[in-house]
């Protein structure tokens, strides 16, 4: 991206000013004879002020077209996070509503709250916002998404009950992508062996951060033929960091060494001293051990958090068919056997610990309770009746459904599916094909419900990162743009 703004960075050739943008174009017009004649003119609308209204334009534009998406369907739901920029304290708002039964989730804007961060200033905010954009009135909001803070998540006090308060049928969830990462956090919290690891492993991206240093561990890839891979830095909101560095180091385990020692043995440069640390490390057997087994472990969970992200696509992973989350575990073994193999001190001292870890955290962050809703609305969307009257029981007086009435179109709506399958397990594009909002009127309001409940996204993943690719004075306005790449102008 070539970084353009108000102040459109400068630099000098020849004792003459160039500005990034106007260079852009000139590049531009060599290439594309329309543009140059356009450009070439006394009048070509290239000052930044002009560009900034233009930004602006286009932002009010797509923000209209998501105000009359929502109006239309009437129902939307909210997705907020912290999206911090510079020295101000933002509130990235992100809206998802269904459309035509597709699934949109569009970046709405920022919001400055750089005075306050409670639960009731955070609330005042965004229901200032919603009103700015017209969205306070006649759309309901019926899901609220959020991370697991007390500020945000609070039952009695946190923004989420605050935003019920004003509108009921809005249920909270938090994302269950989101839920994963943090038992990955939880177990390099408790288990000091994987906090080494990580910490190894950071220390290591760093190190060969140092384009010279990169250069040469390429190079040694390609000699000894493994395939390039590279590490990225350990993030607390990137669900597959962890993996992904992981599966790098071991994969390239043979090349890293050598580029160390190589690096050790010339001393040509101040960082030897951290070489010979990070190496040491490397070279450690309980290191090489906690590698192996946090790969195994981390492949599963990273293919559980791959399928939360997977819009709109909710049957079990075939992977984790035989998954057995039920092991024996190091509570139940003799730890006063004195005749175990190191295979055996390994599994009970190294393994065991991470996967109690992994288990006791997975039982606590996806207990039936907090499940309840995505568990419904699963089962709704496989037109299980009786196993969705949780999801159906809260949203049919805002939705004016009759049960009955929506039992028996559900079950039409099945006998049209199974004649036209011979697949027993209903999926959602089978009822996309057959739903129709004339023929089954009550089932089509609910669904469409069912899929703006956010159980799963990673948009928050995406506006934040743009964060750190716009300048402060175009951050609110060009990113709705950037973000609303693929709305439809009609």
């Amino acid at each position: 991206m070539v970084e353009v703004s108000d102040y459109d960075p400068k630099w000098t050739i020849n004792g003459r000013t160039k500005r990034n943008f106007k260079e852009v174009c000139k590049l531009l017009e060599k290439s594309n004879e329309e543009f140059g004649k356009k450009f070439n003119l006394k009048t070509n609308y290239t000052s930044h002020i002009i560009q900034d209204e233009l930004i602006n334009i286009c932002a009010d534009v797509v923000k209209e077209i998501i105000v009359k998406n929502i109006e239309d369907v009437e129902v939307f739901g909210i997705m907020c996070d912290e999206a911090r920029c510079y020295k101000q304290e933002q509130m990235a708002l992100c809206v998802r509503y269904v459309k035509n039964l597709d699934v949109v989730e569009r970046f709405l804007g920022f919001i400055d709250c750089s005075k306050n961060q409670d639960a009731e200033s955070l609330y005042q905010y965004i229901l200032w916002y919603l009103k700015k954009c017209k969205l306070s009135s006649k759309p309901q909001i019926v899901a609220q998404s959020y991370d697991g803070t007390n500020v945000m998540s609070g039952k009695f006090n946190g923004l989420q009950n605050k935003i019920k308060s004003q509108y009921p049928y809005a249920i909270y969830t938090h994302c269950m992508a989101h839920k994963m990462i943090l038992i990955v956090l939880d177990m390099c919290k408790y288990v000091k062996e994987t906090r080494h690891v990580f910490n190894t492993l950071e220390s290591l991206y760093i190190h060969f951060s140092h384009p010279s240093k990169n250069q040469k561990l390429i190079e040694i890839q390609t000699k000894l033929g493994i395939k390039y891979t590279f590490m990225i830095r350990l993030s607390d909101t990137r669900w597959n960091c962890r993996y992904r560095n992981i599966e790098s180091v071991k994969a390239s385990y043979k090349a890293i060494i050598q580029a160390l020692e190589e690096e050790i043995e010339n001393e040509d440069d101040r960082g030897v001293n951290e070489a010979i640390g990070i190496l040491t490390n490397l070279k450690s057997g309980r290191f090489i051990v906690y590698l192996f087994i946090l790969h195994k472990v981390l492949i599963n969970i990273n293919i559980v958090a791959n399928k939360f992200q997977e819009k709109l696509k909710r049957q079990e992973p075939h992977n984790l068919k035989h998954f057995d989350t039920t092991a024996t575990t190091s509570a139940e073994q003799n730890i006063n056997d004195t005749s175990e193999t190191i295979e055996d001190y390994f599994r009970k001292n190294a393994f065991f610990p991470v996967f109690d870890t992994i288990l006791i955290n997975l039982k606590k962050r996806f207990s039936a309770k907090s499940l309840q809703i995505a568990t419904a609305v699963d089962q709704f969307i496989q037109l299980n009746f009786e196993e969705s009257l949780f999801f159906v029981d809260h949203y049919k007086d805002l939705m004016n459904v009759s049960k009955e009435v929506l039992q028996s179109e559900i079950e039409g709506a099945k006998n049209c599916i199974l004649q036209s399958t011979d697949k027993k397990n209903i999926t959602l594009n089978h009822v996309k094909k057959v739903l129709t909002k004339q023929t089954f009127p009550n089932l089509y309001k609910l669904f469409q419900v069912a899929l703006t409940i956010p159980i799963s996204s990673s948009t928050f993943q995406v506006v934040n990162r743009l964060t750190s690719q716009a300048t402060k004075s175009l951050i609110p306005n060009f990113q709705i743009v950037w973000t609303s790449g693929q709305l439809k102008m009609k």
